[in-house]
């Protein structure tokens, strides 16, 4: 029985295998349903074939797309070797720098070595800004006489300045002042009889402003 059903299915299939595939050709009813059965497998087949071939291409890039992938990896190839050569070279610029900087730091700290033991061995610099306040004219005058000279000469010109500052101003001063008298307008501070005599001391102007304060 199985051997006559295999003969029948291999006729059967060698039959329809002739049959066309246009089905309004046949009339006989099992033979149309065997058709259907093998046209449905034959749709079966291609159904799989498909799905395969869309699993196989899935990964696939297009010509296009692959060319236009190539050349943003060329450029960023490009940019890329672009921006390593910058950083090496800001690198080696950066270590120069640093190297610089420490050469500037060691001259500085022999710089302030040396200062401070010549500073231990040098007589101290006088501050001499501190005479413009006992001499006449203050900073204006003492700047003047100052100008261009050298600590030894300062001191000459102080002492000059101290002893004999006003000679030169008092030799065509006179000896004694007149007394303006003891009338009721004349300040009371300056009241004196005609008849006195006041001597001229010959005082300094800034040793008078001094004293007039004290007096105030």
């Amino acid at each position: 029985k199985n051997i006559s059903m295999t003969m029948q299915s291999l006729f059967n299939d060698h039959y329809l295998s002739q049959i066309d595939d246009d089905l309004t050709t046949i009339t006989d009813f099992d033979l149309l349903k065997l058709q259907l059965i093998r046209q449905r497998k034959k749709l079966f087949s291609f159904v799989e074939l498909l799905i395969k071939t869309e699993l196989s291409y899935e990964n696939i890039v297009q010509r296009i797309d692959y060319e236009n992938l190539f050349d943003k990896q060329n450029q960023l190839t490009r940019e890329h070797n672009l921006l390593t050569n910058e950083y090496q070279h800001l690198g080696q610029t950066c270590l120069y720098l640093i190297n610089k900087t420490h050469d500037l730091i060691d001259e500085r700290n022999k710089y302030y070595n040396e200062w401070q033991r010549n500073k231990s061995l040098l007589t101290p610099r006088p501050d001499w800004d501190k005479v413009s306040n006992v001499i006449d004219g203050g900073k204006e005058r003492w700047k003047i006489l100052s100008y261009g000279k050298s600590s030894e000469q300062l001191v000459d010109a102080l002492i000059q300045e101290i002893m004999h500052g006003n000679q030169s101003e008092s030799k065509n001063e006179i000896e004694y002042f007149d007394a303006l008298g003891d009338d009721i307008s004349i300040l009371s501070f300056l009241r004196m009889p005609t008849s006195n005599r006041i001597f001229n001391r010959r005082m300094r102007q800034h040793m008078t402003e001094i004293l007039i304060q004290e007096i105030w």
